[in-house]
């Protein structure tokens, strides 16, 4: 589950998190959006791993920082979190448009971030998506987190 608050110029959206595995869209732009930077609002990381479709980071006490190939977060990816936990991150960032944000996509597959800031139908969702034929998108509403998107493209 994610709240989202606006003001005149940013959002603060905050999303919550059960202990375990948890999906995470960051539909905004992040200002900074490096790792440390946009989970520093966690409060019990230790333990922690964030990772995208093909890098991750995992929190280290010792340096109290994120640690690994994960350096930054961006609103078109998905992500994953595993924390010990249960905790909320609160991100600060300007609106994207989803109209106007192409997500690149590459075979086989791909991890989608979901845009928008309120709930839609998936072909409004995804409108930015240039589908080829034969290509399958796979959406789960089941987790609390967000909504993720799972795109099998063909070769």
């Amino acid at each position: 589950m994610f709240q989202s608050y606006y003001t005149n110029t940013t959002l603060l959206r905050k999303i919550f998190l059960n202990p375990g595995w948890n999906w995470i869209s960051i539909n905004l732009d992040l200002m900074p959006n490096t790792i440390n930077d946009a989970l520093f609002s966690l409060s019990s990381p230790s333990g922690a791993t964030i990772k995208s479709q093909a890098t991750f980071s995992q929190f280290s006490d010792i340096a109290s920082a994120w640690i690994g190939d994960l350096l930054t977060l961006d609103a078109s990816n998905l992500y994953q979190y595993n924390g010990l936990y249960k905790d909320s991150l609160s991100v600060i960032g300007n609106y994207i448009d989803p109209t106007l944000t192409p997500i690149p996509l590459d075979t086989p597959w791909n991890w989608i971030g979901y845009l928008p800031t309120q709930s839609l139908k998936v072909n409004d969702a995804l409108v930015s998506i240039e589908a080829s034929n034969g290509d399958i998108i796979r959406v789960s509403c089941i987790c609390t987190i967000s909504r993720w998107c799972r795109m099998d493209r063909k070769s």
